[in-house]
Order: structure tokens, then C-alpha cells, then sequence
């Protein structure tokens, strides 16, 4: 919802609450952890697979309200 850049600094600061309270990698694997869950998902699936599905979807929907709208009045007997 707010992008890649906050969402980036977002799941890195729960990566460091889980390295500081839950012992989960601790603090020398936060950077890789960071590296590998963050920005992997921030940077790279965001752009390149969300977004293309995103735009398609909605290219989808629209055409098929556009269908719809044009074919629909005419199969029920209102005017087209």
C-alpha cells in the first residue's frame, strides 16, 4: 500500500524486533536477512510480478465491464 521503499523499511524493522526479542538469526544475520527476505520481495517481486498482474487484472475488468454494459442492455430489451 505504500510502495516498495516503506514497505522495505517496514519489514526490516519486524525482521529487528524478531532478531532482538525472539533470537531469530540475531543481529549479525539481520543484514541478510534483510537482504534476502526485504529487498527480495520489496524490489524485485513488487515490480516485476504484482504489478504487470495488477495492470492485467484491471485491464481484465474493464473490459469486461465495457462487454457488459454493451451487450447487457440489448439481451434484456432496453435500448443499447
Amino acid at each position: 500500500m505504500l510502495g516498495p521503499g516503506a514497505a522495505f523499511l517496514v519489514l526490516t524493522s519486524v525482521l529487528a524486533v524478531q532478531a532482538l526479542f525472539f533470537a531469530d538469526g540475531g543481529l549479525l544475520a539481520l543484514g541478510g536477512n534483510a537482504l534476502n527476505t526485504g529487498a527480495a520481495s520489496c524490489f524485485i517481486a513488487y515490480p516485476l510480478i504484482f504489478r504487470p498482474l495488477a495492470f492485467a487484472a484491471l485491464l481484465v475488468l474493464a473490459r469486461a465491464a465495457d462487454v457488459s454494459a454493451w451487450i447487457g442492455p440489448g439481451l434484456f430489451g432496453g435500448p443499447p
